[in-house]
């Protein structure tokens, strides 16, 4: 988005109008492109705590145990990925600014 919006002028003057928009609360593009992870987050805390006021023996107590579970997996996968993305970013930038690593693949072979 941030690429795109440097040498997009159209792109950047949508992103502009619609920030100004009162319907968007002054809240960015990308302010609302990351709000379904962090939603997706807060999901186990939630659960964790409806958890804890539900009786074994309730009817639902299963389907919020296992709720719960699958909550705790997507996070943990989420996270994965943004830590992953991370580490390309910064062997990445690495490979830009050491003089002599220029051209060098740090990604063959699984690096």
């Amino acid at each position: 988005v941030m690429d795109c919006s440097k040498t997009n002028p159209t792109f950047m003057k949508f992103l502009m109008d619609t920030q100004e928009n009162p319907q968007c609360k002054g809240l960015t593009l990308m302010d609302f492109l990351i709000k379904p992870i962090q939603r997706i987050c807060k999901y186990p805390l939630l659960f964790r705590e409806l958890l804890s006021v539900t009786p074994p023996e309730h009817a639902d107590y299963n389907a919020v145990c296992s709720t719960l579970k699958l909550f705790e997996e997507v996070t943990e996968s989420a996270n994965k990925i943004s830590a992953e993305k991370e580490n390309i970013i910064k062997v990445t930038n690495f490979n830009t600014n050491v003089q002599g690593f220029q051209g060098y693949d740090h990604f063959k072979d699984g690096r």
